[in-house]
């Protein structure tokens, strides 16, 4: 599946999404089409992450969304393999969060799930 080229969409994160749409079965490929298409809210957070701000609380603050909404974004990316959640704090667990720049994505099928 080719993605379409679209100015508003940073080259990496088309990138990746375009390995996603390729790693998807050709029966999934309709209902991928929507998935991999995203919003200007997660392409925002995306660029945030790519200038160097990983921690959600730093999100938060920069983007000026809400931690649930911020949360719920950042789980659908990692279930997508754009980003990796890796954890920096023990005691308490805290994570970060940072572009995942591995060829082929996710170590398995990517779950497909709006953006």
């Amino acid at each position: 599946m080719t993605m379409a080229p679209d100015d508003h969409i940073p080259e990496a994160l088309q990138r990746m999404l375009e390995r996603i749409g390729n790693s998807v079965s050709e029966i999934q490929q309709v209902n991928t089409k929507v998935a991999i298409q995203p919003d200007p809210l997660s392409i925002e957070i995306f660029l945030a992450i790519e200038s160097g701000i990983h921690r959600p609380d730093q999100l938060q603050k920069f983007i000026g969304i809400s931690r649930t909404i911020l949360v719920r974004r950042l789980n659908t990316m990692v279930s997508l393999g754009i980003l990796v959640k890796q954890e920096y704090s023990i005691a308490p667990r805290r994570f970060e969060y940072v572009i995942n720049d591995n060829e082929d994505g996710t170590a398995g099928q990517p779950a497909v799930v709006p953006i």
